[in-house]
């Protein structure tokens, strides 16, 4: 592809298919792409038109009047080497920008990397143990009130 407001030269070379005749040309293309205009200077790759602004993870090149990739892990920046913006924090991974401009990828914690499955385990242990304790609970009060009479006996009324 040519990039907007570029000249490429494209060379083709021509032969015959039939052996006998050896003939053989060459032909040179002049291929130029036009320039974006000045409503909307800068050539965005992704959509393959002509803007003002570039979309997120792309800064304005200004020496080739085109949108360019930001850096790895970058969400917004100013150009290839000084991100602004990195990534936005996922549970699995977390994003830092550092002093020299770029983005450092960072792998979560356990308990970051498996939120889920502790929370999950914390509520399980915890109805676990509420049902273990309420289960000692009754059984302590029915051994209480199991030596004792529940009910009044008729001949032991004192008439």
């Amino acid at each position: 592809p040519v990039d907007v407001g570029e000249l490429r030269n494209v060379a083709l070379t021509i032969e015959s298919a039939d052996p006998m005749q050896a003939a053989q040309a060459e032909y040179v293309l002049k291929v130029q792409r036009a320039s974006c205009s000045d409503e909307t200077p800068i050539f965005n790759p992704e959509s393959q038109t002509c803007t003002v602004h570039c979309p997120e993870m792309m800064y304005v090149n200004r020496a080739a009047s085109r949108c360019s990739y930001c850096n790895r892990n970058c969400g917004v920046c100013s150009s290839l080497t000084q991100c602004q913006l990195c990534f936005q924090d996922t549970i699995h991974r977390s994003y830092r920008i550092q002093e020299d401009g770029s983005c450092l990828e960072v792998q979560a914690s356990f308990l970051g990397k498996y939120y889920w499955w502790c929370l999950s385990a914390a509520v399980f242990l915890g109805l676990l143990f509420c049902v273990a304790f309420c289960s000692c609970c009754h059984c302590c009060c029915n051994s209480c009130t199991s030596s004792r009479p529940t009910g009044y006996d008729s001949e032991t009324d004192g008439d």
